[in-house]
């Protein structure tokens, strides 16, 4: 049935309304006052967002640069922090300063503009069925927060691209993977980025 659903899905090249629709639960963050909101995706949406993200990497995960980590095969925590070090090291054993600033992008996948994630996935040479579908993905979506018990009225989800989605992930990766940066000397671990000198 899932295998059919996806056929329907990659030959219309649209997602039923059914299948754009969430529920956000809002947890609390170190700060007081500030909440990390989880969006809870239906099961069938999640499964298909997972093929097509599956698809599209395969595409796009050797255009994409060595020093971007997280959320990908081979790029770790572990191996960022370790080229971090590495760069300190080198610096420290031929008497030079070191230093790293660090950027976190706030509220990152509420700031995606949209038209770029398309032009961004032809310049990678996806397949114009899949840039439709991701065009099409995030449009018209749907969500209810909710928080104590109650739950709020439905709104439509005007702006970037949706939380707690594999897909998600990936196009914030698209959308970063050709900032200016130095890949001698930087990391870009998901939404934060490291620049050491």
């Amino acid at each position: 049935m899932l295998k059919a659903i996806n056929n329907q899905v990659i030959v219309i090249g649209r997602y039923a309304k059914e299948f754009k629709s969430a529920k956000i639960i809002a947890l609390p963050k170190g700060k007081k006052g500030e909440y990390r909101p989880i969006s809870l995706l239906p099961s069938v949406s999640k499964l298909l967002e997972y093929m097509m993200q599956m698809i599209i990497r395969e595409i796009v995960e050797s255009q994409l640069p060595e020093h971007q980590f997280g959320c990908r095969p081979g790029h770790s925590t572990a191996q960022a922090l370790m080229r971090l070090a590495h760069h300190a090291g080198v610096s420290a054993g031929t008497n030079n300063q070191f230093g790293a600033v660090f950027y976190d992008f706030t509220k990152a996948y509420d700031r995606v503009p949209r038209h770029i994630i398309i032009k961004k996935l032809t310049q990678l040479q996806v397949p114009a069925y899949l840039t439709l579908m991701v065009y099409d993905w995030p449009r018209k979506r749907k969500f209810q927060v909710a928080h104590r018990g109650h739950l709020s009225e439905t709104r439509e989800h005007q702006n970037g691209i949706p939380q707690g989605s594999s897909l998600s992930v990936l196009l914030w990766l698209v959308f970063v993977y050709d900032m200016p940066l130095t890949p001698e000397c930087s990391n870009i671990y998901v939404d934060d980025t490291v620049d050491g000198r």
